[in-house]
């Protein structure tokens, strides 16, 4: 009974089987996506404060500081990177190859042993990132005018759960 009533909500919608299944991987990416940016912020002045022993609390902040700008400097070259990638090779495939590589990058920066390869494998991480890009290129390539704000707002929802 549940099902029917969700079906004819999909359906009134205008969103079909594929456009469930576009929105299940690309909420997965993008949740994948959020993991990798927020699972690092309450632990971080602990573990600089551990590869950096003997740097003063303010000094600290700064070198945290460093961990996360080197994630996002490394996002931003590499949207650009995976978003030009994405018109050649596909979209489909650039999104699975960016969620395994970032899956490969965020273990190896977690089995860090000094600040430097922290810094390295975070930056690593970033120029593996083009999730936000191309999950939002294929949610607006594939959606319609009337279903295109639910599909965004499933993006939406991924980050903020």
């Amino acid at each position: 009974m549940r099902s029917l009533q969700l079906k004819s909500r999909l359906e009134r919608l205008g969103i079909d089987r594929r456009m469930v299944r576009i929105y299940i991987a690309s909420f997965i990416a993008y949740l994948s996506n959020a993991y990798n940016v927020l699972m690092l912020y309450p632990f971080l002045p602990f573990m600089t404060k551990f590869f950096l022993p003997d740097k003063d609390t303010a000094s600290i902040n700064n070198y945290a500081g460093i961990i996360v700008a080197s994630y996002f400097g490394g996002r931003i070259m590499g949207s650009y990177i995976w978003g030009s990638l994405a018109d050649v090779v596909g979209r489909k495939p650039v999104l699975a190859a960016n969620c395994f590589m970032m899956s490969g990058a965020l273990l190896i920066s977690a089995f860090s042993v000094n600040y430097a390869m922290v810094v390295t494998f975070r930056c690593i991480l970033g120029l593996c990132n083009g999730v936000i890009v191309v999950s939002r290129v294929v949610i607006s390539e594939s959606s319609t005018n009337t279903n295109q704000a639910f599909g965004f707002s499933v993006l939406t929802f991924s980050w903020m759960s």
